[in-house]
């Protein structure tokens, strides 16, 4: 998710502007269609109720699942209802695929920068959702100094607070005091609380390009099995990363 530049201190690098982030924040499931015969999921999954959605959380056997247990029961009923609606309804997907408007207000973004990159959040539906990413270099440290550093890129989406998908993306590479000269390794992680939702990802790839940078990237398989809804997405998670820190990502269609 395209972000702007990140140094690993004062220097500010190429700079992104905050109207490409907000296209991207947008983005975060952007272009979903429905599927193909070939992407077909295998079953369609019913709304849960909220004893249904907790019970399921509980199977998960994961501490983010049992925190959000927790977050889910203490809403209000009413709350409850609408999160459930939310995570079930394949308009509010398109409209985080950019394909239409916010069904409930214009989109609220603002960018600020936190202690090692900068963060986007976009809010939809009246504030009631919200689209977060982030990217940055670890830790932070004098530009264009040699030496071991790792770099990342995430996005996630939160529901009245509450944290239903997460996607990551890391480097780890060396530089010199002009370009990077090893790439060591790339991770993808991802949450996924959504019952309805099915994410995979295929191997991670990385590579040091012409101009010294290291680069990495992650392909996502995300697919939208409630009943009635046969949404299939693939997202390509992208990082740039230098001598002077995180220089951009993105995470859009692949």
């Amino acid at each position: 998710m395209s972000i702007r530049s990140m140094a690993r201190s004062r220097g500010t690098g190429k700079v992104v502007t905050v109207a490409v982030a907000v296209a991207s924040v947008v983005g975060m499931m952007a272009t979903l269609s429905p599927a193909s015969a070939a992407d077909e999921p295998k079953a369609g999954i019913e709304k849960p109720t909220a004893s249904e959605y907790v019970a399921w959380l509980g199977q998960q056997d994961d501490a983010d699942a049992d925190r959000t247990a927790e977050q889910f029961e203490a809403l209000s009923s009413d709350e409850q209802a609408k999160f459930l609606n939310y995570i079930a309804d394949p308009e509010l997907v398109t409209a985080l695929a950019g394909e239409k408007g916010d069904p409930g207000a214009d989109p609220d973004t603002e960018a600020r920068r936190t202690a090692t990159g900068e963060r986007v959040t976009t809010k939809l539906a009246g504030g009631d959702v919200v689209i977060t990413s982030e990217g940055g270099v670890t830790a932070p440290a004098t530009r264009g100094t040699a030496g071991d550093w790792s770099c990342y890129n995430w996005v996630n989406y939160k529901v009245f607070g509450i944290e239903i998908a997460k996607h990551t993306l890391k480097q780890w590479y060396r530089s010199t005091t002009t370009k990077v000269d090893k790439v060591y390794s790339a991770s993808a992680t991802h949450k996924n609380l959504n019952p309805g939702v099915q994410v995979s990802n295929q191997p991670e790839d990385q590579w040091i390009s012409a101009a010294g940078n290291a680069l990495a990237y992650a392909v996502w398989n995300i697919d939208f099995v409630y009943s009635g809804s046969a949404i299939h997405s693939d997202k390509r998670q992208h990082i740039r990363c230098d001598e002077t820190g995180y220089r951009f990502g993105y995470f859009k269609n692949a």
